[in-house]
């Protein structure tokens, strides 16, 4: 059985059985490591967003140089679709997110230096349209396709949420009298999160209910002795199909937070090490099991960790095979717990990467893909 075969079916396995499995505890097992490389000419490549069925989208970049290119990994047939070939000029581009039918958006910059929103869909590339004269961000969307990101004005540090509807940019209502600054993640019911600034530093996490069109206040956590505004800077990342919120509370040293309820206290994911409240911890990523993804700090280092919805674990200790490989942050999680991170093999350039846990899928053996393209 050939590579492809062996990861198409390990993949389908976990989307498509009915029959009732007994599963390990979540984070428990070991990964496997899955190289997705990097366009050819650049060095180094980061993911974004992961569909049910693996798929990964993302960008490449170069040392100390702006442009990036977009991309999406096909994984069950382990190719990398070239979505920045398609933008306009080849234009610096990055593609933000993916839903199941693999359409994938982000942002790229024009040639007259305004930044816009685009979709990628089955080979068509398109311009989400909205004000000329102002820079667009897609950031987020849903399985249903619909699409928000924000708005901001050049050189200005203005920046408000908005959802891109036939060729329009489409404000969110006030909340009170501002705007909340982002739409940064959307559920498939289509509530949506986001930060609101404030004068004096306050960064409040919001919650956005469409059969309401409100926003709502998601409740600060409560202040941390060690680390006093906990309560008082609230930057959300990512929402998912129940309407579960993660990102990030504090600024001096922030936590992963996790907010199940807007109108109950949100909770401190902490750290690799309950006994060091002074390290760092960024949420990136919830699936529908609520479990958490990103960075954090250990020691003087950093790695990726996954929350199970009980503890923080170091995914760096949880590798099969995979001799070599240190991962920076786990970026993305999908409902069947495949991870999208970013990894460096042998000290080398950064890749996108996935993490594929044997105790679910299997063992894929170790020639899931061919050598990946390198920059």
């Amino acid at each position: 059985m050939n590579w492809m075969i062996v990861l198409a079916v390990a993949l389908s396995v976990a989307v498509g059985s009915c029959a009732p499995t007994k599963q390990a505890i979540v984070g428990t097992g070991t990964y496997h490591v899955i190289d997705l490389g990097v366009h050819p000419g650049f060095d180094s490549s980061e993911p974004t967003g992961i569909n049910s069925t693996g798929q990964v989208s993302g960008f490449s970049s170069r040392n100390n140089d702006p442009p990036r290119r977009a991309f999406f990994y096909d994984t069950p047939h382990c190719q990398m679709v070239d979505v920045g070939a398609a933008v306009p000029q080849q234009a610096s581009s990055a593609a933000t997110a993916i839903n199941d039918s693999a359409m994938v958006v982000g942002s790229f910059l024009r040639s007259d230096g305004r930044v816009r929103a685009f979709s990628f869909s089955q080979g068509v590339f398109r311009d989400l349209g909205g004000d000329d004269r102002l820079d667009h961000h897609a950031l987020a969307l849903n399985k249903g396709g619909t699409i928000v990101g924000f708005e901001s004005v050049p050189g200005l540090s203005t920046e408000d949420a908005v959802s891109y509807t036939n060729g329009q940019a489409v404000a969110f209502p006030f909340f009170g009298t501002a705007y909340v600054n982002k739409a940064i993640g959307i559920s498939d019911s289509g509530e949506v999160t986001g930060p609101l600034g404030a004068p004096g530093g306050l960064v409040t996490g919001m919650k956005f209910f469409p059969n309401l069109d409100r926003w709502y206040q998601i409740r600060p956590a409560s202040p941390h002795p060690q680390l006093p505004d906990f309560d008082r800077v609230m930057q959300p990342r990512a929402i998912n199909a129940n309407g579960h919120v993660t990102g990030t509370i504090g600024s001096t040293v922030p936590h992963a937070f996790l907010s199940r309820n807007h109108f109950e206290p949100t909770q401190d994911l902490g750290t690799i090490d309950p006994a060091h409240p002074e390290w760092f911890s960024v949420a990136y990523a919830i699936n529908a099991s609520a479990h958490v993804v990103g960075v954090a700090q250990i020691g003087a280092e950093i790695t990726a960790f996954l929350h199970n919805g009980t503890t923080m674990i170091d995914l760096s200790t949880r590798l099969s095979d995979a001799a070599g490989w240190r991962l920076i942050g786990a970026l993305a999680i999908n409902e069947h717990g495949v991870i999208a991170a970013q990894a460096s093999f042998n000290n080398g350039p950064r890749h996108a990467v996935l993490l594929v846990p044997a105790s679910r899928f299997g063992d894929i053996g170790p020639s899931q893909c061919p050598p990946p393209v390198l920059g």
